[in-house]
């Protein structure tokens, strides 16, 4: 029995979705497997999902969750399905469901209240936000508040977030709100002194061996370190910048940051800096290309720092390339535009040429969605076809935060809250390169 589950966990997993949902039929056809049957029906499930048949997800979904011993990981992931499908009511219904147990009970309590706000039951959205401890229901109750006019309730819960240090979505969205600036400070003279790790890798570095001294620096980012070794690893992400090796710097400045964040508000808010480097100054805040001056250097920065943490050779499993992560297919309808010829693969890999078609896309994206960032953003991410239905009355009750928060899918919602967190820093760091 167990062997039939795992069949169709791994068929889902390597993306042979069909095969998945046939092995899932045919061993629920299968009276020796009776005990099994929950399971199997979740996995049919997700391979329907995965399918594009949200119906079908659904109806099964609903006989997995009369197993009580999966009714909650079956109400939260049919509240996800009918949420992606646009049926905010079902999805409603199955996430009150979800949120009376189980790990993704408080998950699922937040986005029914999101789901609540954005059809204008603010009552009920602060009722259900009510009494949580995460960052994101004292976001929206702060928001629910004033929008009853409880400015002053709604004002302290937002002050909170918008104090502790760095930069979340919420605290940078709760900081917009008040109209407040962050605190970053500047870098902390400890950071030029690092342990035995990062001696090293200098060591290595004057030698040329660089990617021997990377490596060694990596290990910083991983495993445990003593409390107080926050500057040490912020040493190490100082030589990664200096040895050109961006991607790596970023790395150990945020897990630098997370040490600090234990220590002391202060320690994090001085690391903070750290994680947001002026790379690429030449092309993202200085550009010659018109279409490229046009854009907000710090959203430029923000979409470069999710896509690809500024390693110009990067490239994802679905076969997006170079610092923002450009299809074949996009860039060279970028290049037409541009009247370019065609790039290659391999052109795309080259930071300038990366930039300026990605940029280009973007601001199509911005002239497309009415100027909504949040919008173009995960169009950006998901496609231009796969926009939300109803995107601009969602903007219109709930800002740009709301939309964020209710894209067309959760990758899609993740990628925009990653990137107004990051164009938040990148606005009060104002990168430079010089010291």
């Amino acid at each position: 029995g167990e062997a039939a589950v795992r069949l169709c966990e791994v068929l889902r997993s390597a993306r042979r979705l069909t095969e998945a949902r046939n092995a899932a039929r045919a061993a629920l056809a299968d009276p020796a497997l009776a005990e099994r049957r929950g399971r199997l029906l979740l996995e049919r499930a997700r391979a329907e999902l995965g399918l594009n048949r949200p119906d079908s997800a659904l109806a099964l979904y609903e006989r997995a969750a009369a197993d009580d011993s999966l009714a909650a990981q079956a109400a939260w992931e049919a509240g996800r399905a009918a949420e992606d499908a646009g049926r905010p009511d079902v999805a409603g219904f199955w996430y009150v469901r979800a949120g009376r147990a189980g790990r993704h009970a408080p998950e699922a309590r937040f986005r029914a209240g999101l789901l609540h706000f954005a059809a204008g039951r603010v009552d009920s959205a602060a009722a259900t936000w009510e009494g949580s401890g995460d960052e994101g229901s004292r976001f929206w109750l702060g928001i629910a508040r004033r929008s009853r006019r409880d400015t002053t309730g709604g004002d302290s819960l937002l002050r909170v977030l918008a104090a502790r240090p760095g930069y979340t979505f919420y605290r940078a969205a709760a900081r917009d709100t008040l109209g407040l600036a962050g605190r970053a400070g500047p870098r902390i003279a400890a950071a030029s002194e690092g342990g035995d790790a990062v001696g090293a890798a200098d060591d290595l570095a004057a030698i040329g061996a660089v990617d021997e001294a990377a490596t060694l620096l990596s290990r910083l980012a991983s495993g445990d370190v003593p409390p107080g070794r926050a500057a040490a690893v912020l040493a190490g992400a100082r030589r990664a910048y200096a040895m050109g090796r961006t991607h790596l710097g970023v790395t150990l400045a945020r897990r630098a940051f997370e040490l600090a964040a234990g220590e002391s508000d202060a320690e994090a808010w001085a690391a903070a800096p750290w994680s947001f480097p002026p790379a690429y100054e030449s092309l993202l805040a200085t550009p010659r290309d018109t279409v490229v001056a046009a854009l907000e250097p710090a959203l430029l920065y923000a979409v470069v720092m999710q896509e690809s943490r500024f390693e110009p050779r990067a490239r994802s499993r679905s076969d997006a390339l170079g610092l923002m992560q450009l299809k074949l297919g996009t860039a060279g309808d970028m290049a037409r535009l541009a009247r370019d010829p065609r790039p290659t693969a391999a052109a795309l890999f080259d930071p300038e040429r990366n930039v300026r078609y990605g940029a280009r896309y973007l601001a199509w994206l911005l002239r497309r969605c009415d100027g909504s960032v949040a919008a173009a953003l995960c169009a950006y991410n998901a496609g231009p076809g796969r926009l939300v239905a109803g995107w601009r009355d969602l903007r219109a009750r709930g800002g740009e935060a709301l939309l964020c928060e209710l894209a067309s899918n959760p990758l899609a919602q993740d990628y925009a809250r990653r990137i107004f967190a990051f164009r938040a820093a990148y606005r009060e760091m104002r990168p430079t390169a010089q010291p």
